[in-house]
């Protein structure tokens, strides 16, 4: 009796960390814990980020074909710290992309870009700029 109990309340527990973590972006993006995962997918764009009730702190868009980062591009995604965009396309980032997350964000990742615009990247974050 007291396995079967310890059963039930373990598949609870699954089910309602399930519930509760949902990924912002299920079209192109997966998430696991505290990371959204859209790499190798052949994006051209930042995907929309909708708000959802989960702290999600990384992600992770490295290896696409993006060209611009607009802005508020990750304004749903408000504690994120590093972003992976390396190896993309990048041409330009707006000079409000990171706006939300500025007082969050600890590394940007851009190696292997091509930037023709690189005074627009935003000052709260070009500390954290990785190229």
């Amino acid at each position: 009796m007291a396995i079967i109990r310890c059963v039930l309340v373990y598949l609870i527990t699954l089910c309602a960390r399930g519930q509760s973590q949902v990924c912002p972006n299920t079209v192109v993006c997966s998430c696991s814990d505290h990371i959204i995962e859209c790499h190798d997918r052949g994006l051209t764009s930042i995907p929309f980020f909708q708000q959802v009730n989960h702290v999600y702190t990384e992600l992770n868009l490295e290896n696409n074909f993006i060209k611009t980062i607009p802005a508020d591009a990750f304004k749903n995604i408000p504690d994120l710290s590093p972003v992976f965009l390396n190896n993309n396309s990048i041409l330009c980032i707006d000079e409000h992309a990171f706006r939300g997350v500025d007082g969050k964000i600890t590394r940007v990742n851009l190696a292997k870009k091509k930037l023709d615009k690189i005074s627009l990247i935003p000052w709260c974050i070009e500390h954290y700029i990785e190229y």
